[in-house]
């Protein structure tokens, strides 16, 4: 009888299905960082349970690596047995990503968002629209802590600075063509773009004045730093959320004890979505555990205690589509065995040490983000990987790793027109050079954009080697 009604009726059933259904879980969800700690485990278990099950009946990546380690899915019963399985690395999502999908999508909708992560290997992730809807649904966890800020849930002014057609507006975009919920529901919003410069968009918040900014990290951090440096005022919005990448000490603290704005961070990728965020107080990260597993592993890939810095290693529990168990992040952290005094339950992460990249300097003393440097080169076809090397403001130098079976010459102009794209100016040098890898740095992390250039906004400090 379903299957006989007209396309549009079954288009306009599915998205009141999808509205009501992500409506319930954001009810249920609410409670969730509240519930006693062994409630928590046992959500957890089960969730790993049918995500183990999926895996090895549909994902060939995990049906071979169970096999060979003469596991069934009735042996992995919770969050620690998922330790039984192999690591998974950046570089082998990103040269297989077939291996990685499962194989029982067979029509249905997917999500697709691409990803260089911290470990700057360019991946393509899918996801299905159950876990789509189940991570929106988790949004009702960050307004509340927007709440205790802004002292409301919606009504409030949002200026979300990012890139045009990137990851947030795939997801956005889906989630509106599978349902009636649209972007910035119950409050005022407004966009900017990374791809403009500070003045502009420092501008744009003295028109607007918003009560939030949200967006990258580096780069909010990086235009009130420019401001103040300038003697440019800008309007203080009640509160700065972000995500990303990590916000440097020094814009932290000119945000917070300078100007007197909080900062709230949130933590995300695009292979696990909403990983954890911050609460009102602060002292660490609140873990999604019913939609995550997170782990901390030395650099051999054994767990590490609480208050130790190593790997962090996440498992989707949710994603159904591009299944990806013990993944290695590229970031690094430390977990805590304390509780929040905030009240919620849900496991901490201390501290999360991820990558930190430097801006490109254009000729005209504009700034490129590296979710630009991203869009515009790791996107170029056969471009595995790439490092983005500044020398000056017209002189670039970009070590490229090709996917196999590509033509180097046909990557190296796609490569070339590109960085004249994203420099804004066709007389830019770029030197692109094949290289068979790339180190990351002693850490493990993995920067995309290196400026040695006068002018430059920002450098990683140096990172100590993990345990």
């Amino acid at each position: 009888m379903i299957a006989s009604l007209p396309a549009a009726s079954l288009a306009a059933a599915s998205r009141l299905y999808w509205t009501g259904t992500t409506a319930r879980w954001a009810l249920a969800g609410r409670r969730v960082p509240w519930l006693p700690a062994e409630r928590l485990q046992r959500l957890q278990d089960r969730r790993v349970r049918d995500i183990v099950a999926h895996a090895y009946h549909t994902v060939p990546f995990y049906r071979r690596a169970m096999d060979a380690r003469g596991l069934r899915p009735a042996d992995l019963r919770t969050s620690q047995d998922l330790a039984r399985l192999p690591l998974v690395e950046g570089h082998d999502v990103a040269r297989n990503p077939e291996d990685f999908q499962s194989t029982a999508l067979g029509g249905r909708p997917v999500l697709e968002v691409w990803s260089s992560g911290s470990s700057g290997h360019v991946k393509k992730i899918l996801w299905d629209r159950a876990a789509v809807f189940r991570v929106h649904a988790s949004t009702v966890r960050h307004r509340e802590v927007m709440a205790a800020f802004l002292g409301r849930l919606r009504g409030y002014r949002v200026l979300i600075i990012d890139r045009r057609g990137g990851t947030r507006d795939h997801v956005m975009t889906f989630i509106a063509k599978h349902s009636g919920f649209a972007s910035g529901l119950g409050t005022i919003e407004e966009r900017a773009s990374l791809a403009d410069s500070f003045e502009h968009n420092v501008a744009a918040v003295n028109r607007f004045r918003p009560d939030l900014v949200m967006g990258f990290s580096g780069y909010i951090g990086a235009m009130f730093r420019w401001a103040a440096s300038n003697g440019r005022h800008v309007a203080r919005p009640r509160l700065v959320w972000s995500g990303g990448e990590m916000l440097p000490e020094p814009d932290r603290r000119l945000l917070q004890e300078d100007l007197g704005i909080p900062v709230v961070q949130g933590y995300q990728a695009c292979e696990a979505l909403r990983i954890g965020y911050q609460c009102e107080h602060r002292d660490g990260y609140h873990i999604n555990v019913d939609q995550v597993a997170v782990r901390i592993v030395d650099a051999a890939g054994h767990p590490v205690p609480p208050g130790m810095r190593g790997r962090i290693v996440v498992s989707s529990l949710i994603n159904r589509a591009t299944v990806l168990l013990n993944y290695v992040l590229g970031d690094l952290g430390t977990a805590t065995a304390a509780a929040c005094p905030c009240g919620r339950t849900l496991p901490l992460l201390a501290t999360i040490d991820g990558r930190e990249d430097d801006f490109l300097v254009r000729r005209d003393g504009g700034v490129v983000h590296t979710a630009e440097v991203i869009a515009k080169l790791c996107v170029v076809p056969g471009v595995a990987r790439l490092q983005v090397v500044q020398h000056a403001s017209d002189r670039l130098h970009v070590r490229v790793v090709c996917a196999d079976g590509t033509d180097w010459a046909s990557v190296r102009a796609g490569v070339e027109r590109a960085a004249a794209v994203l420099m804004g100016a066709t007389a830019v040098a770029a030197a692109v050079e094949r290289v068979s890898d790339i180190a990351s740095e002693p850490s493990g992390k993995f920067k995309i954009v290196i400026s040695r250039c006068a002018g430059r906004h920002r450098q990683a400090p140096a990172a100590d080697p993990i345990a």
